[in-house]
């Protein structure tokens, strides 16, 4: 499987104190947005269209493990090359 990259030079925004960046997340048929805060390195997602059959397995929220949230961290502290599209976006509307 080809997995397509794009890799942006990461701009970070500083928010009240905190460095934060939005990502948007495309891994097989599930899309996700995540924001990362670098610097005490914790995540929230916003939206994930795999929310609904995580809820029905019995899982709230977004896990470390999830792929998702994975793929999100490897882009945000560049520790490895996502496997999975990562790009980041201006602001989230919440």
């Amino acid at each position: 499987m080809l997995i397509v990259m794009i890799i942006i030079r990461i701009k970070s925004e500083e928010v009240c104190g905190m460095t934060t960046i939005y990502l948007q997340v495309f891994l097989r048929k599930i899309v996700a947005t995540v924001i990362i805060d670098i610097s005490d390195r914790s995540y929230d997602v916003v939206e994930c269209s795999n929310d609904g059959k995580c809820r029905a397995c019995g899982i709230n929220g977004c896990p470390p493990i999830c792929e998702i949230v994975v793929a999100a961290k490897d882009y945000a502290y560049r520790r490895r090359i996502p496997k999975a599209e990562v790009k980041e976006v201006e602001r989230v509307k919440v």
